[in-house]
């Protein structure tokens, strides 16, 4: 038999107004710690009322509390949790008190609890239910007694000695004519138990009331805790076929109790694809503007010796379809392997069918396409913490130009954020957009001493103009028409050099350190780097009576 405990919380709730982002209990007395009656801690009490039947099963404790003191502790130290037995718990049984909650607009509202199970306990929370009422028998009014109420599933929650934060949102109904009147909550823990499974305890702490997110905010962008995976296995829409291989899990997180699994299997038809997608019915929405720039990211581990994902893509929809626009990631095949890692990129949110300027609620899918897996082993790959920041973004001008004539230079490489970009014959070169900020650039060009400083990225496009000086040092001897070609530059375990067969190759350090020298017996030489320190170098080729010299980055 499942051991199954179930909650039972009644709450009915006073119709007032509603301030954006307000909590409607009060904190200390919904995290089970001692009420202070008369506001000057001069009569402190537990608060809540037990059922005789229950005082074994349901107490405030401190052994594990999530802020605070306390805790309820709910459960059992021997078989003695009967079927049809029902134990009972109210908050609030009087207005002296004063815990009623005061939500006075009906509407849909966001309840949360922790619930912290420890490790080695054999008791199973299968369910709870929460239900939201008023205490209908103190009063003899002849109105209705108005509920609502919602169903966890806890089957998945496999985090154990750490509190794990539930979360719904439920809809509080209009309570008739008497909106006034006081309201309570109300814990059941319903008999239905297995008998030969042994004692234990699990423990509820921080219950609280608030406003859904308001996504007529302007300031709202998007639920991070939803988009953490932390609202449980069931808040992400995943198709039943494929929950073997894409499923909300404990396994890895980088932060809370959740991270998305997904596991790349190559055994899998060239057509198969994983589809994941958030639902706005239960939070999965975030907003953003189009014609603006957004600094995206999100967290992924890669197990190690495992087949991972070398690419996936997320798409940002609106409900009814418009606003599409596809992000594609990128997994580096050298990634660090079983460890957080954080994937960035600058996105530029511009659907088609959308108005510049104008905000777009979205939702967001996630797609992993099968064929393009690395690796031979089934593994699994996580991500957690998707993120989107609207950010101010413009591209960068550089023009280089020489200091001694002010003529353009091209062909030159300008070198910043990652990123390389090769001028024209004007000198000129423009980046992709960079976010407002301080950048380090280097441009180079053979024959010229490199330059490198710093910019500042403003709140609009910005030109830089940068001289370079010829490099004495960089030259020809003797034969004008030498033909050499030494690639790639920067390198990072080979370089290539082509000149005639027979010329000496010297790789010299930046302080004039013979590093390696060698003779080619053909007119390609590859040469090994991987075992050279990060940094420039100068590398010499001689033949007969001609001899050039150039810059090398190892990276």
């Amino acid at each position: 038999m499942n051991k199954q405990l179930q909650l039972v919380m009644a709450m009915a709730l006073l119709l007032l107004s509603v301030n954006t982002n307000a909590q409607y209990l009060q904190s200390d007395y919904y995290g089970f710690e001692d009420a202070d009656i008369n506001g000057d801690g001069s009569n402190l009490a537990f608060g809540w009322w037990i059922t005789a039947d229950a005082n074994n099963h349901m107490i405030q404790s401190n052994e594990f509390a999530s802020e605070g003191t306390y805790s309820l502790k709910i459960g059992s130290d021997d078989y003695s949790l009967n079927a049809d037995k029902e134990w009972r718990a109210d908050c609030g049984a009087t207005a002296k008190i004063g815990s009623e909650p005061s939500v006075t607009i009906p509407g849909d509202y966001v309840l949360s609890f922790k619930v912290y199970i420890p490790s080695g306990d054999n008791t199973i929370v299968d369910k709870i239910k929460t239900i939201y009422s008023d205490p209908k028998d103190n009063y003899d009014d002849g109105v209705t007694n108005v509920w609502a109420q919602t169903q966890w599933d806890l089957s998945s929650v496999t985090v154990r000695d750490a509190w794990v934060t539930l979360r719904a949102t439920i809809n509080i109904p209009t309570v008739g004519t008497k909106a006034e009147k006081p309201k309570q909550i109300q814990l059941r823990v319903l008999g239905d138990y297995r008998p030969n499974s042994g004692a234990g305890y699990i423990y509820i702490d921080d219950i609280k009331l608030e406003d859904p997110i308001d996504t007529d905010n302007p300031d709202f962008i998007m639920d991070y805790s939803y988009f953490g995976f932390e609202y449980g296995p069931d808040s992400w829409w995943i198709n039943e076929k494929h929950r073997t291989h894409a499923m909300l899990s404990t396994d890895e997180v980088a932060t809370g109790a959740y991270a998305l699994e997904v596991i790349a299997d190559p055994d899998f038809a060239e057509d198969t694809k994983l589809p994941v997608s958030s639902t706005s019915g239960k939070g999965g929405y975030f907003k953003v503007i189009s014609g603006s720039y957004y600094a995206a990211s999100l967290k992924v581990f890669v197990e190690s010796n495992k087949t991972y994902f070398s690419e996936f893509l997320t798409n940002v929809k609106a409900a009814s379809g418009s606003g599409y626009q596809t992000i594609k990631w990128e997994v580096p095949s050298d990634i660090a392997r079983d460890e957080w890692v954080e994937l960035t990129q600058l996105v530029y949110y511009n659907p088609d069918d959308v108005v510049a300027g104008e905000p777009v609620l979205t939702e967001m899918a996630m797609t992993f396409n099968i064929p393009n897996v690395v690796g031979t082993n089934v593994g699994s790959m996580y991500i957690d913490d998707i993120s989107f920041v609207k950010t101010e973004a413009h591209p960068v001008t550089f023009t280089l130009v020489r200091n001694d004539n002010g003529n353009p230079v091209s062909g030159a490489s300008v070198s910043i954020n990652n990123q390389n970009y090769i001028t024209d014959n004007q000198g000129m070169c423009t980046t992709d957009a960079l976010e407002v900020g301080e950048y380090s650039y280097t441009a180079t060009k053979n024959g010229f001493y490199d330059a490198t400083s710093t910019i500042t990225v403003s709140d609009a496009s910005t030109d830089f103009t940068v001289p370079l000086t010829a490099d004495d040092a960089t030259m020809v001897d003797g034969n004008e028409d030498f033909d050499y070609k030494i690639y790639p530059n920067p390198a990072s375990a080979l370089i290539n050099v082509a000149s005639p067969v027979g010329s000496t190759i010297t790789i010299y350090s930046i302080s004039g350190n013979k590093i390696k020298v060698l003779t080619n017996s053909s007119s390609l030489t590859t040469i090994n780097v991987s075992d050279m320190a990060k940094g420039l170098y100068i590398v010499e080729i001689v033949s007969n009576e001609t001899k050039v010299i150039e810059k090398v980055q190892i990276k």
